[in-house]
This record gives structure tokens, sequence and C-alpha cells, in this order.
């Protein structure tokens, strides 16, 4: 029953914060799914975003993220999802970002011709610049969506 009387207006997101992990999920929360899909970008069909926002984002670009934000107010990380070639090699890469989307965590699993994982190490400078495009990415959609929303 308290449902019923839940607020259906959610606060603006804020783009001057330098917390993305808030913003992130400010935006994916304010019933703008109309406005993030004509900005292509991908999320789930209606039906399947639940109530309290979107927990899937996809992000066509250099590296096709699929970002997977926070499911409570108490997670501190990003999940940041893509396949990229590292060494010749098809590679999943599974990257965990902080607030400010400096990495935390990083996990690279190379696609054998079997189709099975093998863990793979990187060097300093390749995880440099992919952290450098997921996170240029990551900063063109909240421009995009800042720019987006002004104008709903």
């Amino acid at each position: 029953i308290w449902l019923l009387f839940w607020p259906d207006d959610k606060p603006e997101p804020d783009f001057s914060s330098a917390n993305k992990i808030e913003l992130l999920a400010s935006i994916l929360a304010g019933n703008n799914e109309d406005i993030i899909r004509d900005a292509g970008y991908g999320i789930p069909d209606d039906p399947v975003i639940r109530r309290w926002g979107i927990n899937k984002l996809k992000i066509s670009g250099k590296l096709n993220l699929d970002v997977r934000p926070p499911t409570s107010l108490e997670d501190s990380e990003l999940l940041v999802l893509f396949s990229t070639m590292i060494n010749g090699k098809e590679t999943d890469v599974a990257f965990f970002l902080d607030k400010k989307l400096n990495l935390i965590d990083s996990s690279y699993e190379s696609i054998e011709e079997n189709d099975t994982g093998k863990k793979i190490e990187i060097d300093e400078t390749q995880e440099k610049e992919l952290l450098h495009q997921v996170q240029t990415e990551l900063n063109q959609f909240f421009e995009k969506m800042k720019q987006q929303l002004a104008s709903k």
C-alpha cells in the first residue's frame, strides 16, 4: 500500500557532482527512459525496467560498454563490461570503477577457440589506455544526458 503514496518526482541529476556513481543512478532512476533511448543508448524494454530505475546501460562506441550501475546506495563501485582485442585475441574485460571513475579492480579473460575463457594479464600502459577510453565514453554519456535533459 505504501507504494500508492510514493512520490513519482525524482530529483534532477546534479551534473556538477564529482560522484559519477550517484550521477548515473540519478539519471537512470529519473523516468528518463525515452530520453536515454532517443540519445542512442541501450536500456531494457519498459516491461523489464524495474520500478526504481534501469539496471543496465549499453553505450555504443569504440568499446561498446555494458554498464551495470550499483544496486543499492551502499555500493561504491560501478561495473563496466566490454570486449576488445588484446594481443590479437578477443578479450572480455571487467572494470570496477569508483565514484570518480578511477579503476578499483580489473579482470581480463581471453576467449579461446573452444569458447572457454582464460585469465590473462596486460601491461600497465594497455590498462591505462583502456581505462582512459572507458572514462571518455562514460563522460560523453554524461555530457549528452546533460544536454538532453536540459532541453526536456
